[in-house]
C-alpha cells in the first residue's frame, strides 16, 4: 500500500501508513533497509518531490525539519513527514552511501495527490 506522499516498501496493510485530508505528503516512496536507512526508490509523477528536479532515486533521507530521523522508525519518520496540504517541509538528503557528503536540503509544499505544487530553498 503506498499513499502520496510517504510509503515505505515492502508495505503491508498493517502498517499503519496512511494520507487522508488532513495530512498529506510530497510523493516519495521509501525503501527501508535492514538497518533502518530510508532510501529513496520512487518519485511520484507530478507531485513536489519530483518536481523540485533536486531528489534522486537512492538519496538517504537524514533530517526533517532539521530532525535528524536517519535510521529513526518509520512512524516517527512519517509523523514528521505529513502534514496539512499547503504547508511546507524542509527534507535533508546524503546523495549515495558517504555520510561525509554535503547534505542536500529541499523544501516542499505538501499537496493532494494530482495537486501540482513545488518550492525548493
Amino acid at each position: 500500500m503506498a499513499y502520496g506522499g510517504l510509503a515505505v516498501a515492502p508495505v503491508s496493510s498493517q502498517d499503519g501508513f496512511s494520507e487522508d485530508a488532513e495530512h498529506v505528503g510530497v510523493g516519495i516512496v521509501f525503501q527501508p533497509v535492514e538497518d533502518g536507512t530510508l532510501y529513496v526508490k520512487r518519485l511520484k509523477e507530478g507531485q513536489p518531490a519530483q518536481r523540485s528536479g533536486l531528489i534522486q532515486l537512492g538519496d538517504c533521507l537524514c533530517e526533517i525539519n532539521g530532525i535528524d530521523v536517519f535510521r529513526q522508525p518509520a512512524q516517527q519518520v512519517k509523523r514528521l513527514l505529513l502534514g496539512p496540504p499547503g504547508s511546507t517541509v524542509r527534507l535533508g538528503f546524503h546523495r549515495g552511501t558517504d555520510p561525509r557528503a554535503p547534505l542536500i536540503q529541499v523544501a516542499l509544499q505538501r499537496c493532494m495527490p494530482g495537486e501540482q505544487k513545488v518550492g525548493a530553498g
